[in-house]
């Protein structure tokens, strides 16, 4: 599959440095990943980038499992170049 020039999205399952490099050295391509809070380390490192947030509209709650799960999209004009 010819991904130059495409964005890849994935679940949290799928962060992984590995898998990002591959994406962006092998294939030419970015990516959008979930980070969460069992990947404390990674979080971190987001938050001392100090990105400005854009307001994004999506949100989204379930319940199952014993539990409510609520989701939000940040978005941030930050680019690495």
């Amino acid at each position: 599959m010819d991904l130059e020039g495409k964005v890849v999205t994935a679940d949290a399952l799928l962060t992984q440095v590995k898998i990002a490099n591959y994406i962006v050295e092998e294939r030419k391509a970015d990516y959008v990943f979930t980070v969460k809070d069992n990947q404390p380390t990674l979080k971190s490192h987001i938050e001392t980038l100090n990105l400005k947030e854009k307001p994004c509209d999506h949100k989204t709650v379930d319940k199952g499992h014993g539990r409510i799960e609520i989701r939000k999209i940040r978005c941030s004009t930050q680019q690495n170049d």
